[in-house]
């Protein structure tokens, strides 16, 4: 599977995943040892990591999920050199009543078919939103 191919693949599942489906369609594409690493634009927000499958879906997109009323992350460009692919997009959706497109940029580390990496920089407006909507 070409890496572009895998990454749309990926947020298909994540997109079904955060909105109350299976998580096994990302699974199946994550190494075991898969790594995020996310950060804002705040320079005085610290990055969120995790490390390992259940991690990164539970943290991560668990977060999302639990967070949001309907927040899908939708890519719009891939670059890719070999292994290594970025892709700009944004998180689109609704947060109560407010309805939110923040621009993303993910960058991933592949091997084979599987994403070993993942270094996601997004706009701190979703920290904010984030902020409002959790007791």
């Amino acid at each position: 599977m070409a890496p572009r191919e895998l990454l749309v693949e990926f947020y298909a599942g994540f997109n079904a995943y955060v909105t109350g489906g299976d998580p096994d369609a990302v699974r199946s594409l994550l190494a075991d040892e898969v790594g995020l690493t996310a950060t804002g634009s705040d320079p005085d927000q610290p990055e969120r990591t995790a490390t390992g499958v259940d991690a990164v879906l539970d943290g991560i997109g668990g977060s999302i999920r639990d967070e949001t009323d309907h927040l899908q992350a939708v890519p719009d460009e891939f670059t890719a050199i070999d292994e290594t692919v970025a892709v700009s997009g944004a998180y689109v959706g609704t947060v109560g009543d407010e309805h939110v497109d923040i621009p993303f940029v993910h960058v991933y580390e592949l091997e084979g078919e599987t994403i070993q990496h993942c270094w996601a920089y997004i706009d701190t407006t979703l920290d904010g939103v984030r902020e409002r909507i959790t007791p």
